[in-house]
């Protein structure tokens, strides 16, 4: 008995010392991602509010990636992104975005869950836990900028499986273009590997990017436009549209960027801008924003729903990836002449890198 237990044990660690050393052929994974803690404190005059003004918060992602570089040049790499702790109960922890990726002196071909093209025209830069593009606000604000909050022009699309193509950059110029057959791997109403009979499909999108230094100022530029069939259903406006574009000057340790957004849905207009300052001094950094979301929901009857933040921020580089950072937020949201949020919070904490 005593020495089936020692055999099998043997067996047992020579299995995992195998698996541990893997194939001498086969491309290395990196770990990377990051863990952030937020206290804060958030009172809304207009609404019945919420259990408790004061909480604490928190979110984390797991990044794994790998990359490979072939005997003809190519190289080949893979990425996926998993939200964790996400939850009392880590319930919620899945991967968001995962692909593949291969690259070569004509550019790089990008397949599986990932952003769309008119995604990577980017946003404003502040600082703090509570921003202005996706802004975090309705966390401690609930209600808040429930409207267009981004540049992303994606009409829905999310991380749902395309392909993309970046093309190589010429003077500081790169262009992107995507497509996507369908939202099954995303929000549909399928298996992420079956085949969508109704609604979302033929996501189209394009983006063009700018980027220049001249002397201590830099410049940076984009423009994106997506559109997709969304619905074949008679009497159903069949087709939506939109754009998104942004821009950003640096110097002397000062950024300044804006940025805006309209999309054309099958039941209402969005639209949304934002412009912002920030000031880097060593290992400490400064910023405000301010960010306007609207949407005309006239075919309803409903008529305007506008939301509007404004965030302070603060962040110091403490070193080790570690980051400390605080806000200082104002949103209001006004549905249908009636005020729904009004409200202020504040909020500070840590973020870790890995």
């Amino acid at each position: 008995m005593i020495k089936s237990k020692l055999l099998a044990s043997t067996m047992l660690v020579s299995a995992a010392a195998l698996v541990a050393a893997g194939s001498a052929n086969a491309a290395k994974v990196k770990l990377g991602g990051y863990i952030e803690f937020w206290g804060g404190y958030g009172a809304n005059d207009k609404s019945v509010g919420n259990v408790n003004d004061f909480d604490f918060k928190q979110d984390a992602e797991i990044n794994f990636s790998s990359s490979h570089k072939l005997d003809n040049g190519m190289k080949v790499g893979v990425k996926f992104e998993m939200e964790a702790g996400v939850g009392n109960d880590n319930a919620n922890s899945n991967f968001d975005e995962s692909s593949a990726s291969i690259q070569t002196s004509f550019g790089k071909f990008v397949v599986g869950n990932n952003d769309v093209a008119s995604a990577y025209v980017g946003g404003v830069s502040v600082v703090g836990p509570v921003g202005i593009t996706k802004s975090d606000a309705a966390d401690w604000l609930p209600g808040s900028q429930a409207l267009l909050n981004n540049t992303d022009a994606d009409l829905g699309a999310g991380d749902a499986q395309n392909i993309a193509y970046f093309t190589p950059k010429i003077g500081g110029l790169q262009a992107i273009v995507s497509y996507v057959p369908d939202r099954s791997d995303a929000t549909g109403t399928s298996a992420y590997d079956d085949q969508e009979t109704t609604g979302f499909h033929n996501h189209f999108s394009g983006a063009l990017k700018y980027g220049a230094k001249m002397g201590s100022t830099s410049v940076s530029l984009g423009a994106g436009y997506s559109t997709v069939e969304n619905t074949d259903a008679a009497g159903t406006p069949g087709e939506n549209n939109g754009y998104g574009i942004t821009g950003a000057v640096s110097f002397s340790g000062l950024k300044l960027s804006a940025t805006r957004a309209h999309e054309n849905n099958a039941t209402d207009t969005d639209s949304y801008w934002a412009v912002a300052a920030l000031y880097k001094a060593g290992k400490n950094s400064f910023s405000i924003g301010y960010s306007e979301a609207e949407s005309d929901k006239a075919a309803d009857g409903s008529g305007k729903d506008v939301s509007d933040i404004i965030t302070v921020g603060y962040q110091k580089n403490m070193g080790k990836g570690v980051t400390w950072a605080s806000s200082i937020v104002h949103a209001g949201y006004t549905k249908a002449a009636t005020a729904k949020v009004d409200g202020t919070a504040v909020v500070t904490g840590l973020k870790v890198k890995f």
